[in-house]
């Protein structure tokens, strides 16, 4: 049996057999779709660049468009891809680029049987001029738009361009003088200047490949796991969504993490949430470290400075953590910006620029490798938006008093016990890790007065906060969540945060205390100054606790 049968590629998808490939799927139906219609068309067909990080399937979509057009009649009577971009690694002039294009042509048509085409390409190859490499790469160049224009259009996938020498890249832009010479590239960044200038006048199309939407998301997982055969992990998608969502908004977002993901979940399908985004974080340090090891020393500080911040930094704050001169760190931050490593955004608090790092998911990585604090920050975030988007739960029944007073539930909630303390209902202290003991002068008539004790929005907030129950019932955000609303509508914001800040719900429901103090300040721009991993479940709290028309 081959070891390597059930291994399927995450970091390299050129890796894959056409077999799997096609089992997988397309990780971005719709890019895909847009790039094939493009081929269809009667009118020359668009050069296209697709921009996005590592990992965000610009590879794998290459891969699927040199698959589609193999596999589709029509496509293939029109079109032929050459997707050698292994092969352009390492060249260093546009005669090379074009040379070992028309290798690549040739190859292809043995591939397809094309015996005599391919012995014809071969010998235009051997009998392209010497000497003079700028005329050798010029007739290399016309021969490929000849044959395109003789036979069928040719498709040029050229994957990674960030990584070609700057002259072979510049040449990229040459094809535009060919009407059957088909270019789509990717790259990390935007492509140089000079090829985008002449690109533009052919109608350059760009496709910046961002994270994947929740139910994109969704679907490539539930993919992923029809093709390696894992039917457990759609039963953990429906019966957990909150649990997918919360890992979806840290750690898994890209069609690379989701794949990781499926890993993960196949592995250990019921562990929790803050243990899925710790694994696949995990499993990508391979990339991140090389990332990090391929800065300079003193950008290497830089970044991990801003990573273990984890907000949104100034310049001077960064120079202060690294013990490094302000106008230093400003250097090194703008250099690192060009370079599409930070991002610079703009701070509410202080009316100046900021600078966060522009891959999130290195800058969790980062934090989980800062220590049990950032490993504690990172858990509390799953948890807390895990939370905050599961169903309500169903409300537990109660035990009336005689004589219609409050229930026996009211014991969960510290604020009531004080007061009923206060009362001299309780005779002694309530139990740790559960209910209170009742003295036996609690009578049933005592009993209905304590549960008639009024409790405040405020109590009904701190009963409802982390922390606040001895029970080993998780707390309730749904609770939280009406009494955050009354306390708004009241305009006890203030008073609310107060509560939260002196107690650990201010660091277990970071998003509350931030939704809060947008309250407070009276616009959400105060969330400008929170790292984008708090700010977006911070204002979908306050959507919810903000009034309408508030």
């Amino acid at each position: 049996m081959d070891p390597t049968a059930s291994w399927s590629p995450v970091y390299n998808t050129v890796l894959m057999d056409p077999a799997t490939r096609e089992r997988e799927g397309s990780v971005r139906p719709l890019l895909l779709e847009a790039l094939l219609d493009g081929l269809r068309g009667d009118a020359p067909s668009r050069p296209s660049w697709l921009i996005g990080g590592s990992g965000t399937g610009k590879t794998a979509t290459l891969c699927q468009l040199e698959h589609r057009v193999r596999d589709d009649e029509s496509l293939r009577e029109r079109w032929l891809v050459l997707a050698p971009s292994t092969a352009l690694l390492g060249l260093l002039d546009p005669a090379e680029l074009w040379e070992t294009l028309l290798a690549a042509l040739a190859r292809e048509l043995v591939r397809a049987g094309e015996l005599r085409e391919a012995a014809a390409v071969q010998a235009v190859v051997a009998a392209l001029p010497g000497g003079d490499a700028a005329r050798r790469g010029d007739a290399a160049l016309w021969s490929l738009g000849a044959w395109a224009e003789g036979h069928r259009g040719l498709v040029l996938c050229i994957d990674d361009a960030h990584l070609l020498a700057s002259a072979v890249v510049k040449a990229l832009g040459d094809v535009a003088s060919h009407t059957r010479l088909c270019l789509v590239a990717s790259s990390q960044g935007e492509p140089p200047a000079s090829v985008a200038t002449v690109l533009d006048d052919a109608g350059l199309r760009y496709h910046r490949l961002g994270p994947l939407s929740l139910p994109s998301a969704r679907r490539l997982v539930r993919q992923l796991a029809a093709a390696h055969a894992t039917p457990e992990l759609a039963r953990v998608l429906s019966e957990h969504p909150a649990r997918f969502r919360a890992v979806h908004a840290l750690a898994a977002d890209t069609p690379r993490s989701l794949a990781l993901l499926t890993h993960v979940l196949a592995a250990a399908p019921d562990a929790p949430g803050h243990q899925l985004v710790e694994r696949v974080l995990d499993l990508r340090s391979p990339s991140f470290s090389a990332r990090l090891e391929g800065l300079p020393p003193q950008a290497r500080r830089v970044v991990l400075a801003l990573a273990r911040a984890w907000e949104p930094s100034t310049a001077a704050s960064v120079a202060r953590r690294c013990s490094m001169h302000v106008n230093k760190a400003s250097a090194q931050l703008a250099r690192l910006a060009n370079a599409g490593v930070v991002e610079k955004v703009r701070l509410h608090a202080v009316q100046r620029t900021g600078f966060q790092l522009a891959d999130r998911g290195l800058a969790l990585w980062c934090l989980l490798r800062s220590g049990p604090e950032g490993r504690l920050a990172l858990a509390r975030l799953a948890r807390f938006i895990e939370r905050l988007h599961s169903p309500q739960p169903k409300p537990a029944p109660t035990a009336p008093a005689p004589g219609g007073g409050g229930s026996l539930s009211m014991f969960r909630s510290r604020s009531w016990r004080r007061s009923a303390d206060r009362a001299g209902l309780l005779g002694v202290d309530p139990v740790a890790g559960g209910n209170p003991r009742r003295a036996p002068e609690l009578t049933a008539a005592r009993l209905a007065d304590a549960g008639s004790l009024p409790l405040t929005s405020l109590q009904q907030l701190e009963g409802a906060l982390p922390g606040a129950t001895d029970s080993a019932e998780p707390p309730s955000w749904h609770s939280a969540r009406v009494a955050l609303r009354d306390l708004v509508e009241a305009g006890q914001a203030a008073e609310a945060y107060a509560l939260m800040a002196r107690t650990e719900a201010g660091e277990h429901w970071r998003p509350v205390l931030e939704a809060l103090r947008a309250v407070i300040g009276g616009t959400p721009d105060v969330l400008l100054d929170v790292p984008p991993e708090q700010r977006a479940p911070a204002l979908q709290v306050l959507e919810l606790i903000q009034p309408s028309g508030g």
